[in-house]
């Protein structure tokens, strides 16, 4: 998967991470958590993202946006299943777009390869949450076609039975 296009900052250019593309995956990660302000949340690391990204049965898929030789977002994402559609679902798990990169339509080319891959993998939809005071997210994602629920997002960390 390889799709380029136009930009008036140069060429957009949107293709799968390859193991030799972890450290700056992990950058722009590293960028996300701050821009939300929760960088102490991030786990990942350059070992885990290998393991876990590129080795023998990979948990997650990444898409990099290069402009030019620059790497300037990327988008995650991992596979579930709906019991209710009886088929798989594509998860997106983090779309972003680095500073300096953004209104240039690179988050759009992002999602526009999600819903490729979503489509040449015969997945049911695609899903994702979206922080519910992020109002310019919401107005992206609408304009691409997905619609926003009100329902809630439940995290859930239980202990383990020895902690009861």
């Amino acid at each position: 998967m390889s799709a380029a296009s136009e930009t008036v900052a140069g060429t957009v250019r949107i293709r799968r991470a390859v193991p030799q593309d972890v450290p700056r995956l992990l950058a722009l990660m590293r960028a996300l958590a701050t821009y939300e302000d929760c960088a102490a949340a991030l786990n990942a690391d350059e070992a885990s993202l290998s393991r876990d990204g590129f080795g023998a049965v990979p948990r997650y898929a990444a898409l990099l946006a290069e402009v030019d030789a620059d790497v300037a977002g990327y988008v995650t994402y991992t596979t579930g299943y709906s019991i209710w559609a009886a088929r798989t679902t594509l998860l997106v798990d983090d779309v972003f777009v680095a500073d300096g990169y953004r209104g240039l339509g690179i988050g759009r080319e992002l999602m526009a390869a999600v819903g490729r891959i979503c489509v040449e993998d015969g997945h049911a939809f695609a899903r994702w949450t979206v922080e519910v005071d992020n109002a310019a997210a919401i107005a992206f994602y609408e304009r691409l076609g997905a619609r926003v629920s009100a329902k809630g997002l439940c995290t859930w960390i239980p202990s383990p039975p020895s902690a009861r």
